[in-house]
Formats: structure tokens, sequence, C-alpha cells
């Protein structure tokens, strides 16, 4: 269980940095789960942890997904983030230029085909 809360508490900072509604959503599901001792899926039910107040089908099923597989892919999904530098790097001088050209035609939401 504290590796569970931990992760949520990832998740917590996470969408506190994207000022996302979830962050207080995940903040009480750490403080209803605290001293919960859960081993497996099982337990879940057994425990009736959807009667605790904070405790939602999402939450429930993060849990059942880290006891199965010891991560939430709706966290890892969230930190993988593309490595832009090295990106960037790469890019022939034509098609870093072509890219500048593009930007500024269109700016972010553009499409390359519109310049």
């Amino acid at each position: 269980m504290p590796g569970f809360l931990e992760v949520l508490g990832e998740l917590v900072d996470l969408c506190e940095v994207d000022n996302d509604f979830r962050a207080n959503t995940f903040h009480r599901a750490i403080t209803a789960l605290e001293g919960q001792i859960i081993t497996a899926v099982e337990d879940i039910k057994l425990f009736n942890l959807i009667e605790l107040k904070g405790v939602g089908k999402s939450i429930l099923e993060m849990l059942e997904e880290f006891i199965d597989t010891g991560k939430i892919q709706r966290l890892v999904d969230l930190k993988a983030t593309p490595d832009q530098v090295e990106w960037f790097s790469n890019l022939t001088k034509g098609q870093a230029d072509h890219i500048q050209i593009w930007w500024d035609c269109k700016g972010e939401r553009g499409y390359a085909t519109d310049c």
C-alpha cells in the first residue's frame, strides 16, 4: 500500500502543476487509503474500499493495476515526454528552416502542409 500511495502522490504533484482538478481527487484518495493493508486484488472487495469517502471506481482500478503490474500506466504516460533537445539536435539545417518557417506561418496549431 505505501507504494501505491506514493504513486498517487506523484499524480497529485503532476496534476497540481497543470492545475488539474484531479489533484484533489487523488489527495482525498490518499487520505482515505492511509493505514489500509491491501496485499491482493481480492482485498479491495473484502475490505469494501469502495465505501471509503474519496475512493471511487477509477482509484480502485488504478489500485488493481498497481497490484497486478507494480505501476500505473496513467502516471507512466504523464511522465513520458520526448527528449526534444535530442530530437532538434538531429535535424538537418533544411529541416530546421522548414520547421521555423512553418511555425512562423501558422503557429503551433498549424499544419506543415498549410504553408
